[in-house]
């Protein structure tokens, strides 16, 4: 008499892709005061260096100070980066605000810079599900859920992007006048 065992394991694999958090943005303002300048120069250079301004948009501001008694502009920066574990990430978006104002030759800078931050999880879970059978008869079951970091899509950008404009703006307008 022959006898035939059969043990079969089975292993496959599932994704699940929650839809992504974000924590409630924190709006940070802050005035870096008076900055008087006779020199285009100098000014082109602190606004490059303190400012954030490229190289193109400085010489533009300087040289309409040329001319002109009164400017305002603003730069909107906004960056994301690596959180505080792997599924985790900061979204920081900064808007630099210059008020200048010419007296005698002497151009008088005011800045302030308001900061927005907040945190966005993203992930996926792969779920591997490992079936032991004997006789065709299931008998032992194991699921492992792996969370794993995954980029965010062009619309859950514009969702974040969304969420901190709308957290921002009312501080953007509020110190826009008070310059």
């Amino acid at each position: 008499m022959l006898i035939v065992v059969s043990l079969f394991v089975s292993r496959s694999f599932s994704y699940e892709v929650p839809p992504i958090s974000i924590s409630t943005p924190i709006v940070t303002a802050n005035d870096l005061g008076y900055t008087s300048f006779t020199d285009t120069n100098q000014m082109k250079a602190y606004l490059i260096n303190t400012c954030r301004f490229d190289a193109q948009t400085a010489t533009n501001f300087a040289n309409k100070m040329k001319y002109a008694n009164e400017a305002k502009t603003s730069i909107h920066d906004f960056n994301m980066g690596l959180g505080k574990d792997s599924t985790w990430r900061n979204a920081l978006m900064k808007v630099y605000l210059v008020s200048a104002k010419k007296v005698n030759g002497v151009t008088s800078l005011h800045s302030k810079i308001i900061s927005t931050k907040c945190e966005i999880n993203s992930y996926y879970v792969e779920v591997h599900t490992r079936r032991k059978k004997f006789l065709g008869i299931t008998y032992s079951t194991k699921r492992t859920r792996v969370m794993k970091w995954r980029p965010l899509t062009a619309s859950e950008l514009k969702s974040v992007n969304d969420k901190i404009e709308a957290h921002s703006s009312s501080q953007i307008q509020q110190q826009i006048r008070t310059l």
